[in-house]
């Protein structure tokens, strides 16, 4: 490795961690690793280094054998080694991913873990030019948003990775030349792993036409680095005008896309999911396209689904992001027994006997009377005239466009097994009275419905 790259590597290092900082060091046993856990410590920047190796029980013997030799390395070098078996192929198998794709969830957890327990400046890991470009032409192949096309980042939140512009060869340069031990990984030859089959069949094509191939590849990647943070500013200044969030659902008004073009669309739509749900990696072009058409289409409703149970759903002029397994549930009943003004998950109820004041329904019941508080149901029916007329809830929905999404959260009120009170909506059930005696006024709030309806 030549001088200078090795000098630019020590001034990123110390640059990003104070003297002293205690780091989550990534180490597998390979070349990079060893590598970047001999440049930290010869730094003397007194960083406290925490080691992490997962074994991932992929080669058997093999995998242990790597755990062996990253322990005596630790030993060797006073650094503290935290290691943890996983049985990737089992879990592979039971939360269907590939064994790639698990192994890279599981890491992280591992490593974010101890960056918490810990309580480290950051975690450092030993990336290098060619797995950035390896990355880049796995999402460009199956398609992906410009921030997706970014690849690896350097310096992303809790993640460092200081070799990012330092290629694989000169690695394994600087390793030689400080007489290093490493361990090589079998399984990098295996082309069923698509990082592999890119890595070997792929790039040495490309590189045919251009030996400098990852050299033009992480300058493309720079170029789109700065588009997307002027794209991001931009995007950043909309969505704090034109979203809210109540109870972990991202609220978005439809309207606001008004006379915008595709592009602009779909950078709004990465940033929501890249800002709230973390997913960047896992974007990719289709769930772009969805979602451009879901809103596009002159239909009041629609989803899609992205990875991981997050949701994009439309319903009228709204647009709602949600994760399914972090909103309110859908399905809830409550029973009072003596009415008075109570909190409840996303609403509130308000009891009055004041018959002058705004907002509230009235109703000729008693303080006694027990009133159940429940979620929508299919075929649920009103009582809308003296003579017991009655309407499907469904319709009186659709009439005053209320979002899907909103009808599971809007709190029907329930006396003797009729719906005497739909908040939110302007149809009034035969129940309402328009007597001014003997009356209990009930009204309910809630900030979460509000916003989803207006």
């Amino acid at each position: 490795m030549k001088k200078k790259i090795f000098q630019n590597i020590n001034f990123k290092i110390s640059n990003t961690l104070p003297k002293g900082s205690i780091i989550i060091l990534g180490i597998s046993g390979g070349s990079d690793s060893i590598a970047l856990l001999n440049m930290i410590k010869n730094l003397k920047n007194d960083y406290q280094i925490i080691a992490c190796h997962m074994n991932h029980m992929i080669r058997n013997s093999k995998s242990d054998a790597d755990e062996i030799f990253v322990k005596k390395i630790c030993k060797e070098a006073n650094v503290k080694l935290i290691v943890k078996k996983v049985n990737i192929p089992n879990l592979s198998k039971i939360e269907k991913f590939g064994l790639e794709e698990i192994s890279r969830i599981k890491r992280r957890e591992f490593f974010e873990y101890n960056f918490k327990k810990f309580n480290a400046k950051k975690i450092v890991l030993a990336h290098h030019l060619d797995d950035q470009v390896e990355t880049f032409l796995m999402r460009l192949s199956r398609g992906t948003s410009l921030t997706g096309l970014e690849s690896i980042k350097e310096n992303d939140g809790r993640y460092f990775r200081p070799m990012l512009d330092v290629s694989k060869d000169e690695i394994l340069e600087y390793a030689q030349i400080n007489n290093l031990e490493w361990r090589e990984d079998e399984t990098n030859k295996d082309n069923l792993f698509t990082r592999n089959f890119i890595r070997n069949k792929i790039i040495p094509l490309f590189k045919e036409l251009n030996p400098k191939f990852n050299n033009s590849v992480n300058n493309i990647i720079n170029i789109i680095k700065e588009t997307n943070t002027y794209i991001d500013k931009n995007i950043e200044v909309f969505l704090k005008k034109n979203i809210s969030i109540e109870n972990n659902i991202i609220i978005l008004n439809l309207l606001s896309f008004s006379g915008k073009p595709k592009a602009f669309i779909f950078s709004v739509i990465a940033m929501v999911l890249k800002k709230f749900f973390s997913l960047n990696q896992n974007l990719i072009y289709k769930n772009m396209e969805d979602t451009h058409a879901l809103i596009a289409k002159k239909g009041p409703s629609g989803q899609v689904n992205i990875k991981n149970n997050i949701v994009i759903e439309k319903g009228y002029s709204k647009l709602f992001f949600y994760n399914l397994k972090k909103i309110p549930n859908k399905d809830f009943f409550y029973k009072t027994k003596e009415l008075k003004s109570s909190s409840f998950d996303f609403f509130k109820l308000h009891i009055t006997k004041d018959i002058n004041k705004k907002g509230y329904s009235y109703f000729t019941i008693k303080n006694t009377d027990n009133i159940l508080i429940r979620s929508f149901k299919k075929g649920d029916r009103i009582s809308y005239s003296k003579n017991k007329k009655t309407k499907k809830l469904q319709d009186i929905y659709i009439n005053e466009k209320i979002p899907k999404l909103a009808r599971n959260y809007i709190p029907l009120l329930i006396l003797n097994n009729d719906i005497i009170k739909i908040p939110f909506v302007d149809a009034k059930t035969s129940s309402e009275s328009i007597s001014k005696y003997d009356l209990i006024g009930i009204k309910i709030t809630s900030k979460l419905i509000e916003k989803m309806i207006k």
